[in-house]
């Protein structure tokens, strides 16, 4: 838990009220059921259960759909594959249905908007389409360097430990949702809904690698403290906005600013001037020679190109 916490990603999209607050609650929950079912501690009864989260989920946010395609690939990988074959979860799959329908529907008689405004992202600048290893690091970055070892093991501990093996496809489902993103050029915080279940395992391997109760504390103890000092302070917008400008690396020319300075993940919220402001700003600072191009979303809300 300490190591949710502190990371940055989840205090970033956890700190204001979105779709993608949401969003872990709905993949943990769904998941939670699915490793109760394998284990044989829940009745497949449960499936009705995973049916309303998931459903609730893709109501929520259509990526839960990749969620979803990972975890069967998961599943059909390990022995686990036989709780899909049943009536329970095909009854499951009919609740889940069900209550995306509405959402589904509107998406046909719209055109797939969903679909068009992906696609039309996919063959545009708007995202950093980064390189493997690169969308690696980033996945450190945005978890906390400090919290790596933790949930990298606990993936390390899904994989090969023998005490894992009825939960091994939890393992090949986040490969196979890595790999996934990694192809689609997603941005580095589409996987964070998927990583309190490793950490939560790096937190069991961890446990029986010490068999001692002190260097766990003593691990949560500090990733408390830096949550406190320093990626509490430094994500959260809880700071007056000119120590962020002392702080963090923004650039703060009148040009590029579209925002009061703040975070990188909580630019867009933060400090937002009047339409009328914002315009007058454009008009007076843009250069002749420069188009500007303006999105909806992310830290880099304006951003300036030559005319072609």
């Amino acid at each position: 838990m300490c190591g949710v916490l502190a990371a940055p990603v989840f205090l970033a999209t956890s700190n204001y009220l979105s779709m993608n607050s949401f969003e872990p609650c709905f993949w943990m929950g769904a998941l939670f059921v699915v490793l109760r079912i394998a284990d044989g501690t829940a009745t497949p009864r449960a499936w009705l259960v995973f049916g309303i989260l998931t459903g609730l989920g893709i109501e929520n946010k259509h990526s839960t759909v990749f969620f979803l395609a990972a975890l069967l690939v998961g599943l059909l990988l390990c022995p686990q594959r036989r709780i899909l074959f049943t009536r329970e979860c095909a009854t499951g799959v009919v609740l889940l249905l069900l209550i995306a329908m509405p959402n589904l529907l509107w998406q046909v008689a719209n055109q797939f908007p969903t679909y068009q405004f992906l696609s039309t992202v996919a063959h545009s600048d708007k995202n950093i389409k980064f390189p493997p290893l690169a969308f690696l690091l980033e996945q450190v970055k945005v978890l906390f360097v400090f919290s790596a070892p933790l949930w990298i093991g606990g993936l390390v501990w899904l994989a090969f430990a023998r005490a894992a093996r009825r939960r091994r496809f939890v393992a090949f489902t986040y490969l196979f949702f890595l790999g996934t993103m990694m192809l689609m050029h997603g941005k580095d915080y589409y996987l964070a809904p998927i990583y309190p279940v490793l950490f939560a395992s790096g937190a069991t391997a961890f446990a029986q690698f010490v068999r001692r109760d002190w260097p766990l504390a003593a691990y949560s103890v500090s990733l408390i403290v830096l949550l406190c000092l320093g990626t509490g302070p430094t994500v959260l917008t809880i700071l007056p906005p000119a120590k962020y400008v002392r702080v963090l690396p923004i650039d703060t020319t009148p040009s590029l600013r579209t925002f009061a300075p703040a975070p990188p993940s909580s630019a867009a919220t933060t400090g937002k001037p009047a339409p009328s402001t914002f315009s007058a700003r454009v008009t007076v600072c843009r250069p002749q020679s420069a188009v500007i191009r303006t999105t909806s979303s992310g830290a880099g809300i304006t951003t300036l190109a030559s005319p072609s």
